[in-house]
C-alpha cells in the first residue's frame, strides 16, 4: 500500500523540521571544509590514490605544488585552519619545494579526505585515549618514557594511524615539534565536538502510530525524523 495515496491517514503522522540535526553535517565531522583547499592538501601531501587491477588500491607519489598552488592554499587555510597554516608554512621554510616531508605524507593525506576525522584516530568514544591524547598535546607526559609504557601501548591499540605520525616525528626530529602537537589538539576538538553537539531526541516528537506502520504491532520507541 502506497501511504502517500492515503493521505486520511497522514494527517497527524507527517512532520517537517527546518533545523538540521547538530553533529550530523559534514562540514561538522571533518577537519578541512572547504574541498578545494582538500584537493590542494592531498596534492601536497605527495600521495594520490587510485584504482589499479580489480579494482584494488593504488598508492602513488605525485611530485610536489607549484609555487602558485602553493599560495592558493595557504591563502585558503590562513582563512579556515590557520593552526594547520602555520604548520605547514614551518615545514616548507628554507626549501625549495612545496611539499611535505615524510613523516607528514601520510597524515596530510588523511586529512585531505571527506572522511570524518573520527573515522581518522578511531578514538572518539574513548575516554581514555583522550586523555592521553590531550596529555601529550599538551606536553604533559613524555610518551615515549618507560614509565608510559601503559598508555602508550594503549594508544598504539586504539589509533594506530595516529601513534605512527607521532613515532615519525620522533624518529626525525627527536621531539614532538610544537606546531604538529597544536594541529593534533585542534583536531582533538573536532572528535570531541562531534559527539557532544549531537541533538537530544526530545526536539523531535514522535509520529503518530496509523495502520501503515511497519511493524503495528510493537510498540513505538521512537519516532522517525526528516534530516
Amino acid at each position: 500500500m502506497r501511504k502517500d495515496l492515503i493521505p486520511s491517514l497522514l494527517s497527524n503522522s507527517e512532520e517537517t523540521h527546518t533545523k538540521p540535526i547538530s553533529g550530523t553535517m559534514l562540514k561538522d565531522r571533518i577537519y578541512v571544509v572547504d574541498s578545494k583547499t582538500r584537493k590542494l592538501l592531498r596534492f601536497f601531501s605527495g600521495i594520490q590514490v587510485t584504482k589499479g587491477l580489480k579494482e584494488k588500491r593504488k598508492i602513488t607519489y605525485t611530485g610536489a605544488l607549484s609555487k602558485q598552488q602553493y599560495k592558493e592554499l595557504m591563502k585558503k587555510l590562513i582563512k579556515d585552519v590557520p593552526i594547520l597554516a602555520s604548520l605547514i608554512e614551518t615545514l616548507v621554510e628554507g626549501t625549495n619545494e612545496y611539499i611535505a616531508p615524510d613523516p607528514y605524507k601520510q597524515f596530510f593525506f588523511e586529512l585531505s579526505l571527506t572522511s570524518p576525522v573520527v573515522g581518522m584516530f578511531q578514538i572518539g568514544g574513548d575516554q581514555k585515549a583522550l586523555h592521553i591524547l590531550k596529555q601529550i598535546c599538551n606536553n604533559e607526559i613524555d610518551i615515549f618514557d618507560s614509565s608510559m609504557k601503559k598508555e602508550l601501548s594503549y594508544l598504539q591499540k586504539r589509533a594506530p594511524l595516529l601513534c605512527n605520525f607521532i613515532f615519525d616525528l620522533k624518529e626525525r626530529s627527536g621531539n614532538l615539534p610544537i606546531k604538529a602537537l597544536a594541529v593534533l589538539d585542534d583536531i582533538l576538538k573536532t572528535i570531541v565536538n562531534t559527539f557532544m553537539s549531537c541533538d537530544t531526541n526530545k526536539e523531535y516528537s514522535d509520529v503518530a502510530s496509523n495502520q501503515l506502520s511497519f511493524f503495528p504491532t510493537l510498540p513505538t520507541v521512537h519516532g522517525k525524523r526528516q534530516i
